[in-house]
């Protein structure tokens, strides 16, 4: 099976890839971590935060105990997530493809204008850790997504929808730390021999 969607066809509710990334092109692997992952964060980002202001607002004082400090959690995190898989898609992605059609090609590459391909990695790392972060607080503030005594219902598909996000999220992180950023460093010392 080398599929990687959900059984539910669309970009939501992750499952863990049954594609062996370490042996497939890069640009593939690039292509997925875009069309399966960053996508599905596009889509589903902006419906969490819509439904967390809406929960705010709906629960009024009851909110800021934990929808509120949420709400303000996750808000940054889907701002940094977008301003990072933009720099992905514009400045690292394209790099690491043309690196690897070079040297398929046996063309010399061309020097990046960032030194080495380790500099917008290292960014991307540590934007990485940071959503790490913002994962443990959202799951501290919401006690592992245990729903609360009160407003069960009106809290249920906001909490799906969070621990879906936190589980896609941690499936992008490991394609393109464990596999992509190594793997793209590796191509990178071999292109300029």
């Amino acid at each position: 099976m080398t599929s990687d969607t959900n059984p539910h066809g669309r970009a939501g509710a992750p499952s863990l890839p049954t594609t062996d990334w370490s042996k497939k092109p890069l640009r593939e692997l690039i292509g997925h971590i875009v069309q399966q992952h960053h996508e599905y964060l596009r889509e589903e980002m902006p419906t969490i935060e819509e439904g967390l202001e809406l929960m705010t607002v709906k629960l009024g004082e009851r909110a800021r105990g934990t929808l509120v400090p949420l709400l303000d959690v996750f808000t940054e995190m889907k701002n940094e997530l977008d301003d990072h898989m933009r720099k992905e898609e514009m400045i690292l992605f394209p790099f690491i493809e043309r690196t690897e059609r070079y040297f398929e090609e046996g063309i010399p590459a061309e020097p990046p204008p960032f030194g080495t391909v380790r500099n917008p990695i290292q960014t991307m790392l540590i934007d990485h850790d940071s959503t790490f972060d913002a994962l443990k607080q959202m799951r501290h503030l919401t006690n592992g997504y245990t729903l609360p005594g009160e407003d069960r219902e009106a809290h249920e598909a906001l909490y799906k929808g969070l621990e879906e996000l936190e589980s896609d999220l941690r499936i992008h992180i490991h394609l393109e730390n464990d596999i992509l950023f190594p793997r793209a460093q590796a191509l990178e010392s071999d292109a300029i021999r």
